[in-house]
């Protein structure tokens, strides 16, 4: 089984439906594996350093979900896997997938290409999947799903 670490995951209906399709790609969330939404990115940053040493996940769960943290902040998880990408260089090979909501998706594409304001550099675009939450359930997620994680990951462990 994959070992999948999530930060700031969706509520549990959008989270269990995103689990269910992680789960048909041979991967799992244990409960002390998710770091709750209001965390601020600095917070998410440690908690992963701690979370994945020495053990590092299989997959990082990193949903774009653009909200406010405790502070009062916006945090994204775009913006989030950018700072990740950069400060913690040991999760550098990790894959990531991202459910963002339908309303979203387009605009999140639009930041994932090479011509985005700010483009992501070619590695932390190739290990990244965005996935619509509409398409959760289709069968040719499922199998995006799973091409990917072939592509990205090391075997389940």
């Amino acid at each position: 089984m994959r070992r999948i670490v999530a930060v700031r995951p969706y509520p549990i209906a959008i989270r269990a439906r995103v689990l269910a399709l992680l789960g048909q790609a041979d991967c799992a969330l244990a409960g002390d594996d998710a770091l709750p939404k209001a965390a601020d990115d600095t917070t998410a940053i440690a908690w992963l350093r701690d979370r994945c040493t020495p053990r590092l996940p299989d997959v990082l769960l990193i949903p774009f979900h653009h909200h406010r943290d405790q502070s009062g902040q916006f945090v994204d998880g775009l913006t989030f896997a950018r700072r990740l990408h950069d400060e913690l260089p040991a999760l550098g090979t990790i894959p990531i997938v991202m459910p963002a909501s339908a309303v979203v998706v387009a605009g999140v594409r639009l930041a994932l290409g090479p011509h985005a304001a700010r483009p992501l550099s070619p590695a932390l675009r190739e290990r990244m999947l965005l996935l619509s939450e509409d398409e959760l359930e289709l069968p040719a997620t499922r199998e995006t799903v799973r091409a990917h994680l072939a592509r990205t990951a090391a075997p389940p462990g």
